[in-house]
């Protein structure tokens, strides 16, 4: 609260008096004497409603702050979460091609060992039939 509301506060509130019964100067005219009542609340409702509105723009901005909070973690979650299954597809398709490759490797090695037997027998059929001519 500023000075002034804290002025106005404390003036309800009966703070800031040291003297609470002060010196009567006529005694006997009461009526003259007497100071009339001040309403002093319309100060004091005016800084409740301040404080109100303040309050209220606090609590929008932090619902604000919250609510894009949990947008900004449901996007971050859901960015990790295609990440992951992109990954893991990528790993499920190299997989698949490596299992492929493997494979074909297998056949590959067979067909080498075969045409590996083939050579040596026509190599020693060559060598035969030209020592026999």
């Amino acid at each position: 609260a500023n000075a002034e509301q804290f002025d106005a506060l404390s003036g309800l509130a009966g703070m800031g008096r040291e003297d609470p019964k002060p010196d009567v100067k006529a005694k006997g005219d009461l009526e003259a004497h007497t100071q009339k009542y001040a309403f002093k609340s319309d100060s004091v409702i005016e800084l409740l409603k301040q404080l109100r509105l303040k309050f209220e723009d606090e609590l929008t901005k932090t619902n604000t702050e919250e609510t894009n909070s949990l947008n900004a973690h449901n996007l971050a979650k859901a960015a990790r979460d295609d990440a992951r299954k992109a990954a893991t597809d990528a790993r499920t398709e190299k997989a698949t091609i490596k299992g492929e490759a493997e494979a074909a490797k297998g056949t590959a090695e067979g067909d080498l060992g075969s045409v590996q037997g083939d050579l040596e027998a026509d190599t020693k059929s060559l060598d035969d039939t030209t020592k026999a001519y």
